[in-house]
């Protein structure tokens, strides 16, 4: 086998690595089937832990222990930042909060929070 077989051969082992760890890594996906956060919902702690983290690290003035306890703190908090983000005001994470939130301030948790947030897409 001369130099150049043996290149191409160590060259296409590499693409089909290559190509197999991207296949397994994924990307990160939100779901439109995450419940919503707030009072009166089925909160799960790593969905309220999420906004809470998400929430203070935005610019909006409030924030909250971050639990994953939801209670006033958590809801005022979510008040809080739907006014900054000129987002309809009701203390519930839905889509649109949850997009806001992703969109915003995802990157430092490793896509950890797009499974338990609402979004719409």
């Amino acid at each position: 086998m001369n130099g150049k077989t043996l290149a191409t051969r160590i060259g296409l082992v590499g693409a089909a690595i290559g190509l197999a760890v991207g296949a397994f890594a994924g990307t990160a996906n939100a779901t439109t089937v995450a419940g919503y956060v707030g009072s009166g919902q089925t909160n799960n702690s790593h969905a309220v832990w999420c906004v809470q983290k998400l929430i203070d690290d935005s610019p909006a003035p409030y924030t909250t222990p971050t639990d994953g306890v939801f209670g006033p703190d958590t809801e005022n908090a979510i008040e809080s930042f739907q006014v900054w983000a000129h987002i309809r005001r009701d203390g519930i994470v839905g889509p649109q909060t949850g997009d806001a939130l992703l969109t915003k301030f995802h990157d430092y948790y490793d896509n950890y929070c797009y499974g338990y947030l609402p979004t719409t897409w």
